[in-house]
């Protein structure tokens, strides 16, 4: 074989397997887990009242990728939420949503404490009742639901609201 049949060879494999490994990079999903979730109750932002959520997160093949930490909260009685118009807080369909956004800077990207608040008048607490509350965390990216985790809770009208 010839030096310039060898040398076209090489490159051509070299060419190949860049190619092959940049699609298998550029295709791996990104995946999500949930590692813990904690509230803090009793809690004021500028002087509001509510709860705090803490999401620990793990995200992986990640690298610049756009997604959201996502927490929904519902009433277990179905007792119809309050909405009130606001930066932080939502409500789609009968849920209240509160939402974080993050871009990953690694391909592999730990968050060990994402806080989320939640003002206890998106709840529509009520003082005979035990106001029991489902909190669902959800991690988003690229238009999927990534990872999802589900806690139950009750506000009690104690001191929550003074």
């Amino acid at each position: 074989m010839s030096r310039t049949l060898i040398s076209r060879s090489i490159q051509t494999f070299v060419l190949t397997t860049l190619v092959v490994l940049g699609t298998s990079m550029a295709s791996a999903q990104v995946e999500a887990t949930i590692e813990k979730v904690w509230l803090d109750r009793d809690v004021k932002v500028k002087g509001e009242p509510g709860i705090r959520v803490h999401v620990k997160y793990k995200v992986t093949n990640a690298l610049k990728a756009f997604g959201s930490v996502q927490v929904y909260v519902e009433r277990v009685d179905e007792d119809v939420m309050l909405f009130k118009s606001s930066g932080y807080v939502y409500k789609v369909d009968r849920k209240v949503l509160v939402l974080s956004t993050f871009t990953s800077p690694y391909a592999t990207a730990t968050y060990p404490d994402t806080k989320l608040f939640v003002p206890n008048w998106a709840f529509n607490l009520k003082a005979d009742n035990p106001n029991k509350m489902k909190l669902t965390v959800e991690i988003v990216a690229e238009g999927k639901v990534l990872a999802s985790s589900s806690i139950g809770f009750g506000l009690g009208l104690g001191k929550a609201l003074q």
